[in-house]
C-alpha cells in the first residue's frame, strides 16, 4: 500500500515535482516521468508524480470516504492503480496525471463500495453511486441512444481529445492552477502552457458540437463560458453535487477558506 502524508519525501525545493539532484533541479514533465516508470530505469520518477498530484488525490478521497485515514488508504490504492497502469503502458496516464488520477480514486471507491469497505466510505458517497447505478439501468433499458449522466456530450468531448490536450484542460480549466504550474507538468513555458490551453479549448468546443449537443442548450452555453465545473461534472460523473457539498462543509474551516486550488477549490467552485 501505498503511504501518504507529510514524511518528507515531497521534496523541499518549492515548485511542484521539483528537487534536487546533487546541483541540478529536476522539472520533468509529467509525461517524461510516466516515460521513465515504463523503462524502469528512474525510481524516484514514482515519488515525484506522488509530489504532484498526491494533495488534490487525497482531498478528494477524503470526500469520499468517512474518515482521513480510509482516504489515505484510497488515494494509496489508487495511486498504485495509476503507477501500474503506467509501467505497463496499458491504457495508463502519460500527460494528463491529474484526472486521470481523480478517476482512479473514483473507480477504487466504486469498487470498494461493492465489497466490505462500503462501510468505510461517506455514506452520501455511497448514496449517489447507487442513484448512479439507477440512472445507468433505466437508460439500458430505455429507447436507444439514451446515455446516463457522465457519458454525455462533454465527457465524450474531452475524452476524444488528444491527452495533451486534456491536461492542459484539467490543470488550467477545471484546477485553476497557474500558467507555470501547468507549465511544468507540460513540459512548457508558461505562455506554452497558456497557447497550448487555448487551442485545447476550441478543439473541445469543435468536438462538443460534433457529438450533437443543442448549441444553444445550457450545457454548451456553460461549457463556453466557464468549463472547469462542466468538465468536472462530465468527466468525473458529478451531476449531483450534494454528497459533494455535503462532504466540502465538513471540511475545518482553515481549509476551506486556503487558496482555491486542487479539488478543494473545485468543491468550493461547485457549491457556488
Amino acid at each position: 500500500m501505498s503511504e501518504w502524508g507529510n514524511d518528507g519525501r515531497a521534496r523541499r525545493s518549492g515548485g511542484p515535482g521539483r528537487h534536487r539532484a546533487g546541483d541540478m533541479v529536476d522539472e520533468r514533465a509529467d509525461a517524461l516521468l510516466a516515460a521513465a516508470i515504463r523503462d524502469g530505469g528512474d525510481p524516484g520518477a514514482v515519488e515525484k508524480l506522488r509530489s504532484r498530484h498526491a494533495p488534490a488525490a487525497l482531498v478528494y478521497a477524503g470526500i469520499c470516504c468517512r474518515d482521513t485515514q480510509t482516504a489515505q488508504d484510497l488515494a494509496g490504492e489508487a495511486f498504485d492503480r495509476a503507477v501500474q497502469a503506467a509501467r505497463t503502458g496499458r491504457g495508463g496516464p502519460v500527460d494528463a496525471w491529474r484526472p486521470w488520477l481523480l478517476t482512479a480514486v473514483r473507480d477504487t471507491a466504486a469498487d470498494w463500495a461493492g465489497q466490505a469497505r462500503r462501510v468505510d466510505l461517506a455514506p452520501a458517497f455511497g448514496a449517489w453511486l447507487d442513484a448512479g447505478a439507477r440512472r445507468e439501468k433505466a437508460a439500458a433499458a430505455g429507447p436507444r441512444g439514451t446515455r446516463p449522466e457522465g457519458h454525455g456530450p462533454a465527457a465524450a468531448a474531452f475524452h476524444s481529445l488528444p491527452e495533451r490536450w486534456r491536461a492542459a484542460l484539467w490543470h488550467t480549466l477545471v484546477e485553476q492552477e497557474p500558467a507555470t504550474t501547468a507549465g511544468t507538468l507540460l513540459g512548457l513555458t508558461p505562455s506554452g502552457a497558456a497557447s497550448l490551453t487555448d487551442r485545447a479549448r476550441e478543439g473541445l468546443k469543435e468536438a462538443y458540437l460534433a457529438a450533437g449537443p443543442d448549441p444553444a442548450g445550457d450545457e454548451a452555453a456553460a461549457l463556453d463560458r466557464d468549463p472547469g465545473p462542466v468538465l468536472a461534472a462530465a468527466v468525473l460523473r458529478f451531476g449531483d453535487h450534494a454528497y459533494l457539498e455535503a462532504r466540502a462543509a465538513t471540511r475545518p474551516a482553515a481549509d476551506r477558506e486556503g487558496p482555491a486550488t486542487g479539488w478543494l477549490g473545485l468543491v468550493r467552485r461547485l457549491r457556488g
